[in-house]
Order: C-alpha cells, then sequence, then structure tokens
C-alpha cells in the first residue's frame, strides 16, 4: 500500500509568518527608494528557495509565503514606476512546490517579469551572480532561505562583491541542538562548510547562539573586501520564546541599512 502523498502546502508558525511580513516591507520600501533615483534602471529580486508560495496558519487558514507577497507588490511598483523593468527569480529544487507555487503569481506584464525554476538553490546563484558584475544601474536583492543551517558561501560572494543586498536566514537553530551530537561525515561537514572551520573547533560553540552568530558576521566581513559594507541582524523566537533564527541584512547602502533596523 503507497503511502500517503505529502502536501506541498506547508504549516507557517507565528514566527514564519511575521517573517514573511518583515521581509514585504522591507521589499515595498526598497523599490520605492531605489525606483525613485534616476540612476536605478530595474530591480531584479531572487528567491533562491522559496518553497510554495502558500502555507495555512495554525486554524488552517491561507497565508502568503514571501514568493508571492513580493511578487503582488513589485507589481504594483512596475505599474507606478513604468519606465524601469523588474526581474524576479523565484527557485526551489521540489518540482512540485514550484508548480503549487505558479498558480499564485501575478501575470507577467510588459515591464515586469517572473522567471521560475526547479534546480538547486547554488546551482542558480553560481549562474546569476557572474552575471552580476558590470550590471551598476541594476539593483538586486537576494532572499537566501535554506530550511537549515547551510551556507554556500562561494556561491553568495558575487552577490556581496556588487551593488545590491543579501538576506541570509540563519538558523542558529540547528547547530545549537545537533552539533555536540553529529556523527555523521556528512552532517558534520554542513556545519564546516556553513561556519568555515574545522568541526572539532566548532563543537565548543554548543549551544552558544552568540558564537554562531558572530562566525557569520565576520565571514561576511570578510568576503566584502574592501567596501564599506552594513550588517544587521533580526531574531526570530518561537512560542517557547527560544531563538530559532536570525535573519541577517547586508548591504552597501547605509540608507538600506537603516531602514532594516
Amino acid at each position: 500500500m503507497s503511502g500517503r502523498k505529502k502536501s506541498v502546502i506547508s504549516k507557517a508558525s507565528p514566527h514564519t509568518i511575521k517573517k514573511f511580513e518583515l521581509i514585504e516591507e522591507y521589499i515595498k520600501s526598497w523599490a520605492q527608494k531605489l525606483l525613485l533615483n534616476d540612476a536605478c534602471n530595474g530591480l531584479i529580486f531572487i528567491d533562491c528557495m522559496c518553497n510554495s508560495g502558500i502555507y495555512t496558519d495554525d486554524d488552517g487558514n491561507p497565508v502568503k509565503g514571501t514568493a508571492v507577497r513580493v511578487s503582488e507588490a513589485l507589481r504594483e511598483a512596475a505599474r507606478t514606476y513604468t519606465e524601469k523593468n523588474i526581474h524576479i527569480y523565484l527557485n526551489d529544487k521540489d518540482k512540485s512546490r514550484v508548480d503549487e507555487l505558479e498558480k499564485h503569481l501575478p501575470k507577467d506584464e510588459r515591464n515586469f517579469k517572473i522567471v521560475t525554476s526547479r534546480v538547486d538553490a547554488h546551482e542558480l546563484l553560481r549562474t546569476i551572480g557572474p552575471q552580476l558584475y558590470g550590471t551598476g544601474h541594476l539593483h538586486y536583492f537576494l532572499l537566501y532561505d535554506p530550511y537549515d543551517a547551510t551556507i554556500d558561501w562561494e556561491a553568495l560572494l558575487p552577490f556581496f562583491r556588487n551593488w545590491g543586498e543579501v538576506m541570509i536566514n540563519h538558523m542558529v537553530s540547528d547547530p545549537v541542538r545537533a552539533i555536540t551530537s553529529a556523527k555523521k561525515k556528512t552532517t558534520k561537514e554542513k556545519y564546516e562548510n556553513t561556519y568555515l572551520e574545522d568541526f572539532e573547533k566548532l563543537v565548543p560553540y554548543g549551544s552558544d547562539k552568540k558564537a554562531y552568530e558572530t562566525r557569520v558576521e565576520e565571514i561576511i566581513n570578510s568576503l566584502k573586501g574592501s567596501r564599506r559594507y552594513y550588517v544587521s541582524a533580526f531574531p526570530f523566537y518561537n512560542t517557547q520564546n527560544s531563538l530559532v533564527y536570525n535573519l541577517i541584512h547586508c548591504t552597501s547602502n547605509k540608507v538600506g541599512f537603516r531602514l532594516y533596523k
């Protein structure tokens, strides 16, 4: 007897819904400020781990996720600033999630385009990242939202070196919960790649959330090169008041930094 097919529509906890709302409101303000600037020819928004775009809350009510919220907000921006182009890239490696997502997205318009894909997130970033060099009049925003503490810094490097913003969902709860009991080689390598340290050096971090947060900020500051760069983090807690993740905002624009703070 075959097992029951898993639903592609996930349940969103209250702190996750707050994350959707925060990103949506920030993108609205980000787009407004840039599109008013004559030096900006257009915007690029990238969500490389977008899930299905629709969720349910604790009561079973439908909730729009980041991909749908941002797409709708930027469609309205494109209608207001008709001389500027807006491109959105939405990706998830789970084909069924993207199939569901496409049911909820706004349609393309003359200066507004959505491109969906179904590949590994880092494959997508390695394709888009190198194309950013020399596109100074296009401003991008990359949302990097993995389901665990997995960060591919090599794929992210071009995004730190160009004119745009990066938001990383750093799942602090993952290593805090599991790093001291990690036995599999693949699990240890995941933490080594995320924090760019030998596993033996990471184990003493234990449940020290601040140690992981500090290490991620150190890595970002080392990757940005000599550019002036601003990094801020917004913590999200669950109903037990336990830190689940930090939403880290990275920008070379002081206005964007102040806006997020």
